[in-house]
């Protein structure tokens, strides 16, 4: 965020962090492809004047790996 001299401010950019969880290993990469997929046809993120980053995890529910 930028603070503006007057107190106002906007957003310059944005990062979107989500954990995704995913039942096996094997859906990992499908998961991440899904999530630049969803990103790029986002309206809120298409909405604004700002970058909306996204920077997804994708945990894998029966053990403690995150990817």
């Amino acid at each position: 965020m930028q603070e503006n001299p007057d107190g106002s401010g906007q957003f310059v950019e944005v990062w979107l962090k989500p954990i995704v969880t995913v039942e096996a290993a094997a859906m990992v990469e499908a998961a991440i492809h899904l999530h630049h997929e969803a990103g790029a046809k986002c309206f809120t993120a298409n909405s604004v004047n700002f970058p909306v980053h996204h920077a997804p995890q994708v945990a894998i529910a029966s053990t403690s790996q995150v990817h």
